[in-house]
């Protein structure tokens, strides 16, 4: 038995208590600013708010082209949606979000086991003891190999498939705010043409009150002109509420606030636009979607992802070594070594690593299922496309002018007394019917458009592509 000189006990404890001290980690503490969220989201009004944003929202490794910077300066301009959605869109915020603390993972991933220590006092406060002291060190992960390794490859594979579902969300955003424009587009054009026809119906209501007045017209007549009259002041509040939803869905795809002026700049005219529009084809061969479009390039690594996962499993079968010094403390000091050996069960990683690789094959089948709905959703977008412009040209063009026509007619007649109040009814009620036709397929043709785009994707529109295999933070 040697004993424990009170110096040696004094020197090993405050050891014990620098280690403690250093291996505390003490986070910052940020809370949650009510006012500074409220003044952060209101600021988007503002043009430059737009600018900064950007400036902060570059995750350095994102696929689709930014905005023009001096178009997107144009709140009526495309490139403004565009550049609102990549900066505000709550899911590429959150996705973001999710790239940057991956990165901030990664910087910890594949680290070292922890250093163990163990102290030994033989005898508790006595005046002879032997006093020993242990360290060992985790010799695979220092070399970084084997579960170090693996691990690292995983956290790496974990960033490069959060980029892809960041580049899925701006496409998703892009599409998603394309079209809550054409829906609020097409719900404002429907109230241009309802107030056009109600005023017209108002006009002639003058003569239908002064023919009352004078005896010259029944009164359930006049009741029912009047009624025919207000169902399309019902339709009118119904399209008005319309235009609320549609313009509450775009600003919560842009991410803009509520009585953002931009809103007011989405026009009746713009679902129009897509009527004469080329309809987008793939720039060279299918191969292009595959290499390209964001959900395939999301599903190609989910499927690295699932195989990073099952070498990560695999090194869970490697041994554990730890070596260390040995030392003990007494009349003398005994320096020596410490080898520790760890053997998992094969039992504890087998089944996960099949599990793994069902996850794999699973991986595998949801990248053929993706490409697959890509291909019917393409077909499915194009055919309703070239319908819906063979509808608007042909059918809805005869309804549409016939339907003028004789609403015209029956105006001019009715006002210089050639036609029956009763007649004036039933054909303001056919016009009323027909009203809407031309602005429901402008809309069917815009969304089939934009579908049509959405499965084709940015290799339809000519957006230039990373390679995210090597897009390392």
């Amino acid at each position: 038995m040697y004993a424990q000189p009170p110096a040696h006990r004094s020197c090993a404890s405050l050891l014990g208590t620098l280690i403690l001290v250093v291996a505390c980690a003490t986070p910052s503490v940020k809370p949650l600013d009510l006012e500074a969220s409220e003044l952060a989201w209101t600021d988007r009004v503002d043009v430059e708010s737009l600018e900064v944003a950007l400036a902060g929202a570059d995750v350095a490794a994102t696929a689709i082209v930014d905005p023009d910077p001096e178009a997107r300066r144009d709140q009526a301009s495309d490139a403004f949606w565009q550049a609102s959605a990549l900066a505000w869109n709550p899911r590429v915020r959150a996705t973001r979000n999710e790239v940057l603390a991956l990165r901030q993972d990664l910087r910890s991933a594949g680290a070292p086991g922890p250093v163990w220590v163990r102290a030994v006092d033989h005898q508790f406060g006595g005046e002879d003891s032997l006093f020993e002291t242990i360290a060992t060190f985790d010799l695979i992960g220092l070399l970084g190999l084997g579960p170090a390794e693996a691990a690292k490859e995983l956290a790496d594979a974990q960033v490069i498939q959060a980029l892809s579902q960041h580049e899925e969300a701006l496409w998703a955003a892009r599409m998603e705010v394309e079209r809550a424009r054409v829906q609020l587009s097409a719900a404002r054009a429907r109230l241009v043409r309802i107030d056009e026809l109600q005023a017209e119906a108002r006009a002639d209501d003058v003569r239908i009150t002064i023919l009352e007045r004078n005896g010259r017209e029944a009164p359930s007549d006049v009741d029912a002109a009047r009624a025919r009259i207000d169902v399309l002041e019902r339709l009118r509040s119904i399209h008005g509420d319309a235009v609320a939803e549609a313009s509450r869905r775009l600003q919560a795809a842009a991410g803009l606030p509520a009585g953002h002026p931009a809103i007011d700049l989405v026009d009746a005219a713009h679902v129009a636009g897509f009527r004469e529009r080329e309809a987008p084809t793939l720039a060279g061969d299918e191969d292009a979607r595959a290499l390209t479009h964001p959900t395939l390039r999301r599903a190609r690594l989910d499927f690295a992802l699932a195989e990073a996962n099952i070498r990560q499993i695999a090194a869970e079968a490697w041994p554990g070594i730890r070596l260390g010094p040995h030392l003990a403390f007494g009349p003398g000091t005994n320096i020596g070594g410490v080898l520790q050996l760890s053997l998992p069960w094969p039992s504890a990683w087998k089944g996960r690593l099949a599990g793994a690789e069902e996850r794999r094959e699973g991986a595998r089948l949801a990248f053929e299922d993706a490409w697959i709905d890509l291909h019917q959703r393409d077909d499915a977008a194009l055919r309703r496309l070239e319908l819906a412009r063979e509808r608007a040209a042909d059918a809805t063009r005869n309804v549409d002018d016939a339907m003028q026509s004789m609403w015209l007619a029956a105006r001019a007649r009715y006002r210089n007394g050639a036609m029956p109040l009763m007649r004036w009814i039933d054909v303001l009620e056919m016009r009323t019917n027909a009203l809407l036709l031309p602005v429901d397929d402008a809309e069917a043709i815009a969304l089939a458009w934009l579908d049509l785009l959405d499965a084709r994707g940015p290799a339809a529109v000519g957006e230039s592509f990373s390679v995210l295999e090597e897009a390392r933070p």
